[in-house]
């Protein structure tokens, strides 16, 4: 999952309130790298960038999988609700 963030603060927050949330379901992430712009956050099967504008076009993960499938978050979020209990 990729994202972006207005600045250090919105980054951190973003990956602040991910966490809080995830952990509130009961999943923990296995390791976690920040910067002042750029948070990966690795829960094994999901690893979830947070950048800010200018890191985000630099490192260009998108292009990295850009024959991969998008994934509306939406309707995941929905569903890992309901499958996985």
């Amino acid at each position: 999952m990729i994202a972006t963030g207005t600045s250090s603060t919105h980054i951190n927050s973003l990956a602040g309130e991910l966490e809080f949330q995830l952990k509130e379901e009961g999943t923990e992430p296995s390791r976690t790298s920040a910067s002042s712009d750029w948070v990966a956050i690795d829960y094994d099967s999901v690893i979830v960038h947070i950048f800010n504008n200018e890191a985000r076009e630099y490192y260009k993960l998108e292009k990295l999988w850009g024959d991969g499938e998008n994934i509306d978050v939406e309707k995941l979020l929905e569903l890992g609700g309901s499958e996985s209990k």
